[in-house]
């Protein structure tokens, strides 16, 4: 190992997907390289850095870098994975006299902080797979950090609460004032057979009449079904279809953050 060198392992829950070890090189003036596997039950991360003089200084860099990875990782993979987690490393360090010291930092944790609960066996990825997660990986991210929102949404258990924050970040992409036609306009060039229904009128408003007919997604329907009271509406059926449609709009939402312009 040459001097200034550390070797970190860190570890993230992922269950039931297996690929074999790939390497990613970031363009990052510290990191050599990165190898990334899993072997059903956790993301392994070794990161091969240069240039620190201590753990500390390296840990506090490379961290970073791979929450960037996991939030990535989950968008890829539609699964909830745990922030990583250092576990141990080696190095190499000068000292004062001119000698190199050769060291180890464990942080202690071993294995305990990873235990499985799937009930299926683990599914080993095809031919390929590395290759796209290393694209994945590697692409530039887009202005908004969206990858990380959509993460911590994934991580939402209720599942109404999961789609109204899916819907929201497609608000946050396409239409910040919050009007409705934008995000449509988005939601139908990703899926342009999605229902496209005309808007109920507002019983208060009383020059309706007058005004064009407004049309909604599927998508917002819900949405507004769920958010304001609409005559007519069976909120519980509402929920019911918003349950059904909620992985279908996972991965259009997926697909929206994607194609952001970065």
């Amino acid at each position: 190992m040459e001097n200034g060198t550390v070797v970190l392992y860190y570890r993230a829950n992922m269950e039931r997907y297996i690929w074999n070890s790939f390497t990613v090189n970031p363009p990052d003036v510290h990191i050599d390289h990165i190898d990334i596997r899993n072997e059903g039950e956790g993301v392994d991360f070794n990161v091969y850095t240069v240039g620190f003089t201590d753990f500390k200084e390296a840990r506090l860099h490379v961290q970073p870098i791979l929450n960037d990875f996991v939030d990535r990782l989950v968008v890829y993979f539609q699964r909830v994975i745990s922030d990583p987690v250092f576990m141990n490393a080696a190095g190499s360090f000068s000292q004062p006299d001119g000698s190199i010291l050769k060291a180890m930092e464990d942080s202690g944790y071993g294995n305990t902080l990873f235990s499985s609960s799937v009930s299926v066996g683990p599914m080993t990825l095809g031919p390929g797979h590395e290759e796209k997660m290393k694209e994945a990986l590697l692409k530039a991210p887009p202005k908004e950090n969206y990858y990380h929102r959509y993460r911590k949404v994934l991580d939402t258990h209720d599942k109404i609460d999961c789609f109204m924050s899916l819907y929201r970040l497609m608000e946050a992409m396409f239409s910040p004032e919050g009007i409705q036609a934008p995000i449509d306009n988005a939601i139908r060039q990703l899926r342009p057979g999605v229902p496209y229904t005309e808007r109920p009128i507002d019983p208060d408003d009383i020059k309706a009449s007058t005004k064009p007919a407004k049309y909604e997604t599927l998508y917002t329907r819900l949405r507004n079904e769920v958010s304001h009271h609409r005559k007519g509406v069976d909120l519980a059926t509402s929920r019911d279809e918003i349950r059904q449609h909620l992985g279908e709009f996972s991965i259009l939402v997926k697909e929206a953050i994607e194609r952001q312009p970065v």
